[in-house]
């Protein structure tokens, strides 16, 4: 959805002294999926919205408060970028950040998933250029399902990428000396 309409949608929800109130659940999953497609800074993507980042923020948290309780299902990956360190049990993909620099979270099969998606969308090397760029990448649950090829492949792809640029913490239930086994 362009951000142009969603301004004007939660425009509806400002009060005359600018406060953001009573925005609708629908509204809020809409930012929240505009959030997870966009290639840019989170300041541009706040100011797109003409919403201060505070207020994107309280927004952002309500509509992962709706996906966690069960109310609104956003599909099988779901990717939640914050401006402010969060904790929520096991996501399946996040990206906090802070005055240090970014992290982000995936776990590996969500990962495969979506390197394979983006692919298909058109918006694979976007995102190679944005999580090769973040300070720290996590991949969880290394080693758990098997990787095609192509999976193999996206992984070392991404791991070159990120050569030089941050630290990259992999958690296997696999053995280091079964890696090369696994990834053929």
């Amino acid at each position: 959805m362009d951000n142009a309409i969603l301004r004007k949608r939660s425009s509806t929800f400002k009060t005359e002294g600018g406060s953001v109130t009573r925005v609708s659940d629908e509204l809020l999953i809409d930012i929240l999926r505009a959030w997870e497609s966009w290639g840019g800074t989170a300041r541009e993507f706040h100011e797109s919205l003409g919403l201060s980042k505070g207020q994107l923020g309280g927004l952002m948290n309500k509509a992962k408060k709706l996906c966690r309780e069960g109310n609104i299902v956003l599909g099988d990956f779901k990717e939640i970028k914050l401006d402010s360190i969060i904790g929520s049990g096991s996501p399946c993909g996040i990206e906090m950040s802070w005055e240090q620099g970014r992290v982000i979270y995936y776990r590996m099969p969500k990962l495969a998933m979506l390197l394979i998606q983006s692919r298909v969308d058109g918006s694979y090397l976007r995102l190679l250029k944005r999580i090769a760029k973040t300070q720290i990448l996590i991949i969880d649950d290394f080693g758990v399902g098997k990787l095609s090829q192509d999976h193999v492949t996206d992984l070392l792809e991404l791991v070159e990428d990120r050569y030089d640029v941050g630290s990259t913490i992999i958690t296997a239930q696999l053995p280091p000396d079964e890696w090369h086994d696994y990834l053929g």
